[in-house]
């Protein structure tokens, strides 16, 4: 099994993916604290499909009976949800409208309600726009999100972390930054998975990319005040 890898503009390309009903690993900007991932550390699913919260749910080997959370376009929010105010951090359970129910059905838990995330364009200009983008093509501004990570492990932090994780997961693809990866050939062929010691193009681009951008320009990652975004520092 090999990866291959190309430059992409994630706001395009990322719903397109997701429309094509991909289970996308999401990796940007600096690593994510607090019990929630919130699209910087996150797997990303179509929440148009019932079945995908057994197929998530199967990649990361989680028990089949536990929810998916959705994360949700800020102006859409409470069209969506039936909560008076929004959530950032998703810590808040809250009943889905009686017309969301079927829309939504991945995200929508057994007794109606979900643990929304709201997410405006201050808060993550990328993924908010990638909504917008989703909603044209299916008209419904909401991804599955989840934490990325495997059963058993924590949630992937660096770059070779992201690599490891997608290597050894049913995920269909991953977004680094602005790299899209994706792998061919049998999970049974010979080549190693990413090593920490890993000299091809794309780590060292992808690391230099990281370190770089957060050393020399602090504000390319550090959430404004008042955004509401749940990020530590490298």
């Amino acid at each position: 099994m090999k990866l291959h890898y190309k430059n992409i503009s994630v706001e395009t390309v990322l719903p397109q993916l997701i429309h094509e009903n991909k289970v996308v690993g999401y990796f940007a900007g600096r690593a994510e604290i607090g019990p929630r991932a919130l699209c910087h550390r996150s797997i990303l699913a179509n929440p148009t499909i019932k079945e995908n919260l057994n197929r998530v749910n199967k990649i990361k080997n989680r028990e089949f009976w536990r929810p998916l959370a959705p994360v949700i376009k800020e102006e859409a929010f409470h069209e969506i949800v039936d909560l008076k105010h929004l959530s950032p951090f998703m810590l808040i359970a809250a009943p889905v409208k009686e017309e969301w129910k079927s829309r939504i059905p991945a995200v929508t838990h057994v007794d109606g309600t979900c643990r929304p995330q709201s997410i405006s364009s201050k808060q993550n200009p990328i993924i908010h726009q990638a909504l917008v983008n989703f909603e044209k093509l299916s008209g419904v501004p909401v991804f599955m999100n989840t934490s990325f990570n495997l059963r058993g492990e924590p949630l992937v932090d660096s770059p070779l972390d992201a690599l490891k994780t997608f290597w050894n997961s049913d995920l269909d693809c991953l977004i680094m930054e602005d790299f899209l990866v994706e792998k061919s050939g049998s999970p049974d062929s010979a080549e190693d998975p990413p090593k920490d010691d890993c000299d091809e193009p794309f780590m060292e681009r992808s690391l230099k990319h990281y370190r770089e951008a957060s050393s020399t320009n602090p504000e390319f990652y550090a959430p404004k005040e008042g955004s509401g975004v749940s990020r530590s520092g490298l």
